[in-house]
């Protein structure tokens, strides 16, 4: 009898190889990774968010944590309030990523901007060496030219000067 499905025998072992592999090299990134102290509930290290955002963002961390003790209070005190908690949790969770969101968002958008900054700094030295060139080339033709009138009229006090003696 014909086998309906020929490699599935070697499906469950390459698998788990993959599996195996996947997860000693995300061991290993872990292992090497080089996360900041925790000093509080947001640590910016890289100073991207100005104070304002950072205390705004320590706020409502705060703010979503005691509401969530309180709400695990509320649902031990009623039936109904440990049948309502998880999805409260939820909730939570999904505040939790949004601002999680918005955080990359930020970073996000300050990368951008750090990138045009660049590029506008480059294309302004560009632009600097470019007329600092041609300024340059401006000055070199101006003294040629005076050197040249300069060595024209020695040429014709020479010529006048021997013209004279001649005579």
């Amino acid at each position: 009898m014909p086998r309906l499905w020929p490699q599935a025998s070697f499906a469950w072992p390459r698998a788990l190889i993959v599996l195996v592999v996947a997860g000693l090299c995300a061991a290993a990134a872990l292992a090497g990774a080089n996360f900041p102290a925790l000093t509080g509930r947001v640590v910016d290290q890289a100073n991207i968010l100005s104070p304002v955002t950072k205390a705004d963002l320590e706020r409502k961390l705060t703010d979503l944590e005691e509401s969530v003790a309180r709400e695990r209070q509320r649902a031990n005190d009623s039936d109904i309030g440990r049948l309502a908690f998880p999805s409260f949790l939820r909730s939570i969770d999904a505040r939790r990523e949004n601002l999680r969101a918005t955080l990359k968002e930020i970073e996000r958008e300050r990368a951008t901007v750090q990138q045009d900054l660049t590029a506008a700094f480059q294309d302004l030295k560009s632009l600097e060496l470019a007329i600092d060139q041609q300024n340059k080339r401006t000055a070199e033709l101006e003294a040629r030219r005076a050197q040249s009138r300069m060595d024209e009229m020695a040429l014709v006090r020479h010529l006048r000067k021997h013209a004279l003696r001649g005579i």
